[in-house]
């Protein structure tokens, strides 16, 4: 969220901030900087590094005793970059450590993560009244829509919801088929969120709702509501596409394209789905899969989702504009953040064994609909299951003993050792032949032998 620098520096520390961004000739500049406790201003800022028009030295033995981390964006766009999220991510995570980003002039500020927000007892309640405006005869609400009519379930169900934020009480609900429920829990969340700059969360069960709030309900709102917001929609990492995966396939594929005598019609066929891809990624803002056509997605899915056990992270070539840092980033600095009963479920497991990684950035309010799923929603996500096919669906990923020996992980390395001419490539070519590729063979025959007599059976 971006607030006026003045609503959260005292004058002395703008006058600083200003001061040291001037000396250092515009470019950027890391700053710590201590709380008051009883204004929750930022007071005492002091600038320890310096740097150039894209990046500063950040000193991380200052910055885990500092209660706030500051630094400049002298282009005016205060949206962090993937690299700023990984920094407030760790200091957050770490020490509880806040993180902002103002412009040359520090007149505006870009909120990631400010503690004092989220751990203050001087919140602001929210009005009934006010919000229920919206419903009336001449709210926003009639004016928008042609015939509205205030439904009665509808705003008691929001009042109860405001009631529960204010008195920070649990509130379940029962909400019929026509209640309007959406509006009724998201315009207490926005508002909370923005009066007190503390996010929600909203978790579903669905993704039919998820892509409902996403899609038409919070879009709504942000053309009658009084203020602005930013909302985000939290998806696993296998929704993205991995550009090093798609590439390292489409090179190979290729490759494989020059040698006639390999290239065969599947082959050919293989290409033209992987050219229209290629022709998406030349437009795709998000990278989401779901933006694929059904058939072509389903094809070449499994080929290009990003992996949690495949990402080699910052050594990836193309991590700067990796689509998942880009989601991560875009739900880090949301006011609203929509996710599923899963991914909550996985956050939960996190702080309840005491892990320091948040999957979601720290939040005050939650609203869980679709709340009866709840439980299936845990148990889904507790339970691990294997079979006959997945297990050799998971292998073939890996290593392909099928007429196509490009498709496994390791069939593509092969293919890579065996054009190579690097020092050391023909060595490390025979060592996989003679002692890993008999591995799986080995392991692929034992699942045969146990698993294979039970499907027998069904």
């Amino acid at each position: 969220m971006i607030s006026p620098a003045p609503t959260l520096f005292d004058a002395p520390a703008l006058l600083s901030l200003q001061r040291a961004i001037q000396d250092n000739q515009g470019s950027e500049v890391f700053f710590v900087g201590y709380v008051d406790e009883d204004s929750r201003l930022i007071r005492d800022v002091e600038a320890v590094a310096y740097g150039n028009q894209s990046m500063t030295p950040v000193l991380l033995e200052r910055a885990l005793t500092a209660d706030v981390i500051i630094h400049n964006h002298p282009s005016g766009n205060l949206e962090p970059s993937a690299q700023d999220l990984q920094m407030a991510d760790m200091l957050m995570n770490q020490a509880g450590v806040s993180f902002v980003i103002v412009d040359n002039t520090v007149t505006q500020v870009k909120i990631v993560y400010y503690a004092p927000f989220l751990s203050s007892q001087k919140q602001t309640p929210l009005k009934t009244e006010e919000i229920l405006k919206l419903f009336g005869p001449e709210g926003a609400f009639a004016l928008k829509l042609k015939g509205y009519e205030a439904r009665e379930a509808q705003l008691s169900m929001l009042s109860q919801i405001v009631d529960a934020f204010n008195h920070k009480d649990l509130a379940i609900i029962e909400a019929g088929t026509g209640t309007g429920k959406s509006l009724a829990y998201l315009l207490p969340s926005l508002y909370w969120a923005h009066q007190n700059k503390e996010k929600v969360i909203i978790t579903t069960f669905t993704k039919n709702l998820q892509q409902q709030l996403v899609d038409k309900d919070l879009p709504f709102l942000k053309d009658i509501l009084p203020f602005s917001f930013s909302y985000a929609i939290v998806k696993g990492k296998q929704n993205y596409i991995c550009r090093k995966r798609f590439e390292e396939a489409f090179d190979t594929l290729k490759a494989l394209s020059h040698t006639p005598a390999l290239f065969d019609a599947e082959d050919q066929e293989r290409y033209r789905l992987f050219a229209a891809v290629d022709e998406w990624l030349s437009q795709t803002k998000e990278g989401d899969l779901e933006e694929l056509a059904g058939e072509l997605l389903r094809q070449v899915r499994e080929d290009i989702q990003a992996q949690s056990d495949l990402c080699i992270h910052r050594r990836c070539p193309y991590f700067d504009n990796c689509y998942i840092n880009l989601s991560r980033q875009k739900v880090f600095t949301s006011d609203l953040i929509i996710t599923n009963h899963h991914f909550f479920l996985a956050q939960l497991s996190l702080d309840y064994a005491d892990v320091n990684v948040r999957l979601l950035p720290l939040f005050s309010k939650i609203i869980i609909d679709e709340a009866h799923n709840f439980k299936k929603a845990a148990l889904s996500f507790l339970q691990e299951q294997a079979s006959f096919f997945s297990l050799n669906k998971n292998l073939g990923r890996i290593y392909s003993l099928s007429r196509k020996k490009h498709n496994g992980e390791l069939n593509q390395l092969l293919l890579n050792l065996q054009k190579s001419q690097a020092p050391g490539a023909r060595s490390c070519l025979e060592k996989i032949q003679d002692d890993i590729l008999p591995y799986f063979e080995a392991l692929r025959e034992k699942i045969n032998y146990f698993l294979r007599p039970l499907i027998s059976r069904l």
